[in-house]
C-alpha cells in the first residue's frame, strides 16, 4: 500500500485571508483537508467557499479560547469571562473548568458545524493545542462517539521536535532526520496556511508563517521530497477504522 501524507490546515474561519488560501491550496492539490472554526467572524465566508467551490475535505476545530462560545453561556459560565467571552489560551495555564460544561461546548460545535456545511466533519481537531491545559482526555473521550479521526495529543506524536507553529520548522531539520520523522503508512501534518491581513495581524501573532507555510506546502520542491519519501497526499478516508 503507497503511504499517505494528510496535510491539514487548520483555522478555515478565522479570517478571509486564511479562507482565501485555504481556496487557493485545495486548487493547487497541495492539501488534503482544512480545519472549520464554527463560531468566529469568517465562518459563514469560509462555509460559502465550501459551497461554491465543492470543498468536502473540511472537519472541525473545536475552539475553547477565541471568541464567543456556541452554547448559551448560562450552561457554560467556567468557559466564559464576565463578557461572555472565552477565556484566553494563557489563562487556561493556571484555571480549569467544568467538565460537563466542556463537553456541552464540544458538542455545541460539532453540531454547529453540521448545521452549517450539511454534512459531516471529515475529522476533527482543536485550537491552540488544548491537551497543553489537561483537555485533550475529555475532548478524546466525547469524540469517539462520533467515529471521525481525531489529531492526537502533540507530545504523543512521533516528532523529532517540539511543538512548531510554522512548517519552515521542518525545512530546518537536516534533510535525513526529516525522511527518517516519515515511518508511517499513514501520517497527519498539520499546518497554518494564510494571507496576512489586518484582520489577522489584530487576531495573532502567527502572522508571517502562515504566509511560509503557505509557500512551502504549494511549492513543487516539498511535493517532490515527500514523494521522494514514499508518500501520496492522502485524504481521511486513508484513516481506517476497526
Amino acid at each position: 500500500m503507497q503511504k499517505k501524507m494528510i496535510i491539514n490546515s487548520d483555522d478555515f474561519g478565522l479570517t478571509e485571508g486564511i479562507n482565501e488560501a485555504i481556496l487557493s491550496s485545495f486548487q493547487n492539490n497541495s492539501i488534503s483537508s482544512c480545519s472549520l472554526m464554527v463560531n468566529v467572524d469568517k465562518t459563514q465566508h469560509a462555509v460559502s467557499l465550501m459551497n461554491q467551490f465543492g470543498l468536502n475535505e473540511v472537519g472541525v476545530h473545536i475552539n475553547v479560547t477565541l471568541g464567543t462560545p456556541i452554547s448559551p453561556i448560562e450552561k457554560i459560565p467556567s468557559l466564559v469571562d464576565e463578557n461572555g467571552i472565552f477565556h484566553s489560551s494563557k489563562w487556561w495555564l493556571n484555571h480549569t473548568v467544568n467538565e460537563h460544561e466542556l463537553i456541552t461546548e464540544f458538542v455545541a460545535q460539532i453540531e454547529q458545524f453540521k448545521h452549517l456545511t450539511k454534512m459531516d466533519p471529515v475529522h476533527i481537531n482543536y485550537h491552540h493545542m488544548i491537551d497543553f491545559y489537561g483537555i485533550y482526555p475529555m475532548l478524546y473521550e466525547k469524540i469517539l462517539s462520533y467515529n471521525k479521526p481525531m489529531r492526537c495529543e502533540c507530545f504523543k506524536q512521533n516528532y523529532p521536535f517540539k511543538p512548531v507553529k510554522s512548517l519552515k520548522n521542518y525545512l530546518e531539520i537536516d534533510h535525513y532526520d526529516f525522511l527518517s520523522m516519515l515511518t508511517d503508512d499513514i501520517i497527519e501534518l498539520p499546518c497554518h496556511i494564510g494571507y496576512v491581513d489586518e484582520a489577522l495581524e489584530a487576531l495573532t501573532s502567527l502572522t508571517d508563517q502562515r504566509v511560509v507555510d503557505y509557500e512551502v506546502v504549494n511549492s513543487s520542491a516539498f511535493k517532490e521530497a515527500y514523494h521522494q519519501a514514499g508518500y501520496d497526499l492522502g485524504k481521511w478516508d486513508d484513516v481506517i477504522f476497526d
